[in-house]
């Protein structure tokens, strides 16, 4: 008859045992070295976790604005720690009667998708300037021959399209790619160093009652406009051309301006930062390929949004 416990374990007994049959293995306890690492190894993740949680919770630097020169040397400073997205914070939003309004809010989250545009430039810079040293050094030196000649072409000329019904001559799109590489390659133009190298060409000249504009050699500052700094209690802050006709005409005013002008500024920062990585990885290996690249990236979502703009600012 057949067993109905076959095949079942039976635990070993004393006569198991003197017949020298052996249970299972018991696990043995951990050397007391490997016991003291892992503790140690633990511990040090403990304590970095802290000391990161720490840094993240840490104040962030702090740049002065208490006089206008003090926002110039900011300036140059938040560039020398890659900080270019703080720019913005040099920069008046509103003036200040309408400080805390709804306008207020809705441009200073404007400012702060800007400022992120310009610090994925200043990635891109670092991406160019150490994977294309022998093409930045010769875009520089053709860009200070063409201002020695006075060919320096003035920016907003050279972005601005043509008249109406007339194309844009071979020269113009030639020194518009120009000013696109130059913008793209040192998006700043070294003005990290220009305010401690130039010093004693940079003047302050009161115009009014808390508000002084900026001179280089006695001359103002992007003339015929000027460069002016306003103190709004809380430090000084630079004054952007808002009030000009041409300028606010393209201000957003709706909330559908608003939203496609955010639209727009993360599409721009986004194009740089692919730019970036293209260089880095070795996908784009001249200043020349990288402007053409950038151009043909950018025709058509930034055509898309210019349109997108127009129909907000109709739909008002």
């Amino acid at each position: 008859m057949p067993d109905r416990h076959a095949g079942t374990e039976t635990p070993p007994t004393d006569e198991h045992a003197s017949r020298g049959i052996q249970g299972p293995a018991q696990p043995e306890p951990l050397p007391l070295p490997v016991l003291l690492a892992a503790v140690s190894l633990c511990s040090l993740v403990l304590i970095s976790a802290a000391v990161w949680g720490t840094m993240r919770l840490w104040p962030e630097k702090t740049y002065p604005t208490d006089t206008p020169r003090a926002v110039l040397d900011s300036a140059a400073q938040m560039l020398a720690d890659r900080r270019a997205d703080r720019l913005v914070e040099l920069v008046e939003t509103v003036p200040p009667a309408e400080a805390g309004s709804e306008r207020d809010r809705r441009m200073s989250d404007l400012y702060i998708r800007v400022g992120r545009v310009l610090r994925a430039a200043q990635d891109l810079h670092d991406a160019v300037r150490s994977e294309m040293p022998e093409d930045l050094e010769t875009l520089r030196a053709q860009i200070a021959a063409a201002e020695a000649r006075g060919e320096s072409s003035s920016l907003l000329a050279t972005l601005m399209p043509g008249r109406r019904g007339r194309e844009r001559s071979p020269q113009q799109r030639e020194a518009r790619e120009r000013l696109i590489e130059r913008l793209l390659a040192d998006p700043f133009a070294g003005i990290d160093n220009a305010v401690s190298e130039n010093t004693d060409r940079i003047g302050i000249q009161e115009i009014g009652a808390d508000s002084v504009a900026i001179t280089w050699d006695g001359r103002p500052v992007l003339p015929p406009f000027g460069l002016t700094m306003r103190n709004s209690g809380k430090g000084w802050r630079v004054v952007p051309p808002t009030s000009l006709p041409m300028v606010r005409r393209f201000l957003p005013d709706s909330d559908a301006e608003y939203q496609v002008w955010g639209s727009l500024l993360a599409t721009l920062e986004s194009l740089l930062d692919d730019l970036g990585g293209d260089v880095r990885s070795g996908r784009i290996r001249t200043i020349d390929r990288l402007t053409q690249q950038a151009i043909e990236d950018a025709v058509i979502p930034m055509g898309m949004m210019m349109v997108a703009l127009g129909n907000a600012d109709e739909d008002d």
